[in-house]
This record gives C-alpha cells, sequence and structure tokens, in this order.
C-alpha cells in the first residue's frame, strides 16, 4: 500500500501545478492499479501520481491516451518539478 498525504509538498506543489496548467484540481484518490511508486514511497520517498489518461484503461490491452492529455500532464509535471527543486536554484 502506498500513501501520501495531500499536505505534503509533493502533493500541494502537484495541485498548484495542475490548477495553472488547465484550473482543474487533481483528483486526491487511491489507485485501482499497480505502480512501481509504491517501492519509493516505501524507502521514504514521497511519491504521487500525476499522469496522463483515465484509470479504467491503466495497464489493460485498451490502454490509450489523448495527445492533449498527455502534453498538459507533461507542463503540470514539469511545473511540480519546477516548483519543488525552485527552478533549479540553489
Amino acid at each position: 500500500m502506498m500513501f501520501t498525504p495531500q499536505t505534503s509538498l509533493v502533493a500541494q506543489a502537484a495541485i498548484v501545478a495542475a490548477l495553472d496548467v488547465d484550473d482543474t484540481a487533481p483528483a486526491i484518490s487511491a489507485w485501482r492499479f499497480g505502480v512501481n511508486g509504491t517501492f519509493m514511497n516505501a524507502a521514504g520517498i514521497p511519491t504521487i501520481g500525476l499522469g496522463p489518461g483515465d484509470e479504467k484503461w491503466a495497464h489493460t490491452p485498451e490502454e490509450h491516451i489523448g495527445t492533449a492529455d498527455l502534453v498538459n500532464s507533461a507542463r503540470k509535471i514539469a511545473r511540480t518539478v519546477m516548483a519543488l527543486t525552485k527552478g533549479g536554484e540553489a
């Protein structure tokens, strides 16, 4: 099982990034599919999911992702990383 509190820095940065990109707060919920993030979280690395597509298609033979969804997800991830690293500044 994997859990990162919504109040964590990484979750808060992702929420702000999502709002910046498409003015929509991400759904905060449990996943119904497996991810390697479980192992990172178990190692003490706060881990969240901020990816494209509809969860119902994840890891199925019918998995697919729209181009716009992929681009917006990349923007959200980039903004999250920039916020957490303060834009790469020391």
